[in-house]
Formats: C-alpha cells, sequence, structure tokens
C-alpha cells in the first residue's frame, strides 16, 4: 500500500496513512510504528555530517470518524483520509500548515501544503503483512528529498 505525505520541518510525520473509503483509513496502519529517516541517497551512517537521520516513534488510533496521529509524544494531529485540506497544528514556522489524504486504488496520496501551495508528497508503501512500511518524500518539481523505513510494533 502506498502514502504520499508533506511536511519537510516535519520529515519523521512523512509516512502516514492509506485508506479503504472516503471516510475510513486503513487498519493496516492503525498501531505504533517505529523507524528512521534517511537523506535521499539513503545514507543511515551517524558520522556523516551530510546525512539528515532522523529515527522516530509515530501512533495512529482511530478517533470518531478519523485518525489521531502521535509523533514522539508530541500534540495529537486529528486526520481523516478523505482528501480534504486538515490543518497541521503548531506549524507557523513549518513548510506546511495542511494536509490531506486520499487513496487511489492500493496507494494513499499525502500532500502537504503552505498557504495552498503543495510543498512536498510523500508515497509509502506496506508490506504485504502489513508490519513494515517504506516511504519516500518529493518536492513538486519531483525531487527526492528523504526516505523512511519503519516497523510496525503492536
Amino acid at each position: 500500500m502506498r502514502l504520499t505525505i508533506s511536511v519537510p520541518s516535519v520529515a519523521s510525520v512523512a509516512f502516514l496513512a492509506a485508506t479503504v473509503s472516503a471516510q475510513t483509513c486503513n487498519q493496516k496502519l492503525m498501531g505504533t510504528w517505529s523507524g528512521e529517516s534517511t537523506d535521499a541517497s539513503g545514507e543511515r551512517k551517524t558520522d556523516n555530517p551530510n546525512t539528515k537521520q532522523q529515527t522516530f516513534r509515530q501512533t495512529f488510533k482511530r478517533k470518531g470518524d478519523g485518525v489521531e496521529l502521535t509523533v514522539n509524544n508530541g500534540k495529537p494531529i486529528f486526520f481523516r483520509c478523505d482528501g480534504k485540506d486538515y490543518p497541521l497544528s503548531d506549524q507557523s514556522d513549518s513548510a506546511a500548515d495542511t494536509w490531506n489524504i486520499q487513496e487511489k486504488g492500493d496507494t494513499g496520496i499525502l500532500t502537504f501544503k503552505k498557504h495552498g501551495k503543495v510543498t512536498l508528497t510523500r508515497t509509502c508503501e506496506f508490506s504485504a503483512d502489513g508490519r513494515k512500511m517504506h516511504c519516500i518524500s518529493k518536492a513538486p518539481n519531483g525531487q527526492e528529498l528523504d526516505r523512511s523505513s519503519s516497523a510496525k510494533m503492536n
């Protein structure tokens, strides 16, 4: 399953949601995930000063007709997988102030925007058993920005 996200300043959030219908996000997404994000070259060496590696832990929980996401025990973010823009709270200095998530077949697309203009998209794919997720972030011009891999903890 694939996803797309757009928040360069919140790269760890980068791999978020796939959907089953316009109202309900895919059940594979629910739970706690742990992983790492690397620069576009895939470098994972922490001794490389050019590597922009981030480790993260994120939890997705059903909340009403949507999903609540918490990254690294921070403030929860609410969203629905319906293709509508939702605000990203406390993102005034971020590269995105809204995001939307939609499904196209087995692909979930996360799009981040600042003042209505797309700033980043993220495509994520679930493994067949739903225990791993691999993602790629791209700028609006198609340039690859980073990659992330995560494993489901529960």
